[in-house]
């Protein structure tokens, strides 16, 4: 938790002759403080993921998969569907995947 937030739930929790609604009131208060810092670190994570790019991880012949969470992806993805992690790909995944993608569109013809 950063330390702006500390300081609020600690003022908040500081204050004193709270009774029923009021004491709930400041309880719920400093819940929603907690679970807004929670998701502005979560949020903060899952943006540097997106906007920093990886190098996928060749697994055989065929396939790769994601550097952060290890799954499968597709060679033209450009960001791995499981966690959001942005995918860079060697030049080999990239010749190959234009490769296929012309012969499938001669056969197509």
């Amino acid at each position: 938790m950063t330390a702006e937030y500390s300081k609020i739930i600690k003022v908040l929790e500081a204050i004193e002759g709270l009774e029923g609604d009021q004491a709930a009131a400041v309880a719920e208060a400093c819940d929603i403080i907690s679970d807004y810092d929670a998701a502005c670190q979560s949020a903060a994570r899952m943006t540097a993921r997106y906007e920093t790019t990886a190098l996928a991880i060749k697994k055989d012949d065929f396939g790769y998969c994601c550097p952060t969470c290890g799954r499968w992806i597709r060679v033209p993805d450009s960001w791995c569907h499981w966690c959001g992690q942005r995918i860079e790909w060697d030049a080999i995944a990239r010749d190959r995947y234009k490769e296929e993608r012309n012969q499938r569109r001669t056969h197509r013809q």
